[in-house]
């Protein structure tokens, strides 16, 4: 969980330096990479390809043959983790590039380029973190134009902004950041049953 911390606090640093305006930004146009995309609309994913660089996955995320679906924080979303946590980037010293990639790895789904049709009620989604912890869950509830994850944090995050084609992955935008667990959806209760409460805004 530490990694995580480090993670969103490295990404808040970056964007309180970068003074950047923290809208959501126009739709994205097609690209030949996931790393192309997030360049491409860079004034939105600045703090992330900042995090990228450290965690020493250009190379992987630059990739045009990389099939996968990736879940990924603008710096909107990144805002939003910080005041769900209740942290400052002052609170966390920098983490190492190995536990900063594998904080980001939860954000990635290898071998699958899913759109948001594609997505299934209840499917389990194992991200490049191995075993249960790696795991996350979409939800898709009647009326609601896209899904949301729920994390073995224990977190319900909403996809935002869907279907952006990076290569041969897909992107979508989350509203915070994603943050691996110990818990299992085997013993997690269906979403329904959470009270109808819906997607939750953090932790």
């Amino acid at each position: 969980m530490r990694a995580f911390c480090v993670f969103v606090a490295l990404l808040a640093a970056a964007s309180a330096a970068s003074g950047m305006d923290m809208a959501p930004g126009p739709a994205m146009e097609p690209a030949g990479s996931i790393l192309e995309l997030l360049q491409m609309n860079a004034d939105g994913f600045s703090t992330l390809l900042g995090v990228i660089q450290i965690a020493n996955l250009t190379d992987t995320l630059a990739d045009p043959t990389l099939v996968a679906t990736a879940f990924l924080p603008d710096n909107a979303a990144v805002e939003a983790t910080l005041a769900a946590l209740n942290i400052s980037a002052a609170e966390f010293a920098a983490d190492s590039p190995e536990d900063l990639a594998r904080a980001l790895m939860y954000h990635i789904v290898p071998g699958k380029a899913l759109t948001t049709d594609q997505l299934t009620n209840g499917e389990i989604l194992q991200s490049l973190i191995e075993g249960p912890s790696g795991e996350l869950r979409v939800v898709k509830e009647a009326g609601e134009e896209y899904p949301y994850l729920e994390t073995t944090y224990g977190q319900q995050v909403p996809v935002i902004q869907a279907n952006m084609a990076a290569g041969e992955a897909v992107v979508h935008v989350v509203s915070m950041v994603l943050a691996y667990g110990n818990m299992t959806f085997g013993a997690m209760p269906p979403s329904d049953e959470l009270g109808g409460m819906g997607p939750m805004p953090g932790m």
